[in-house]
């Protein structure tokens, strides 16, 4: 829905580009003043920060090196494939495999400190999935 006003907005009232466009008004388009995910972030950052903590301390070394050097490092498919002499296919695998396991793990440590009921327990999840590159990059590269 977000994209769509931006695209509206871009475009105008009669589908030609604007390049008028007050700050303001992308700022409602703006995912990231969501008020709903602002909420359940001041609610559960601590709590969030400190389950992704422990889920990259809970990967395999192999695991959270490969996360650090696409996410912190910016290496392509291509670049770890070569790195880890392996297939690109291998590499990418491997790296979803890493970022899975994350997730799991992250997922395990909130249930457990969490008192909250499950739909509210899928929001944090939902939350987490959606900020977990950007919380990982910025966790492992102050390693």
């Amino acid at each position: 829905v977000t994209t769509r006003i931006a695209i509206d907005l871009i475009r105008g009232e009669h589908g030609e580009r604007r390049d008028d466009i007050e700050p303001a008004e992308l700022d409602m388009a703006d995912p990231r003043h969501d008020p709903a995910l602002e909420m359940m972030q001041r609610r559960y950052g601590d709590v969030v920060k400190h389950a992704i903590e422990e889920g990259i301390a809970a990967l395999e070394p192999r695991a959270r090196t490969l996360l650090r050097h696409h996410l912190v490092d910016g290496l392509s498919i291509d670049r770890l494939a070569a790195i880890y002499d392996v297939h690109r296919a291998t590499a990418a695998r491997q790296l979803e495999r890493a970022r899975r396991d994350l997730h799991d793990h992250v997922r395990m440590a909130l249930t457990r400190r969490l008192p909250a009921a499950s739909d509210e327990l899928e929001s944090v999840v939902r939350l987490v999935r959606s900020q977990l590159d950007v919380s990982v990059r910025r966790l492992l590269a102050s390693r």
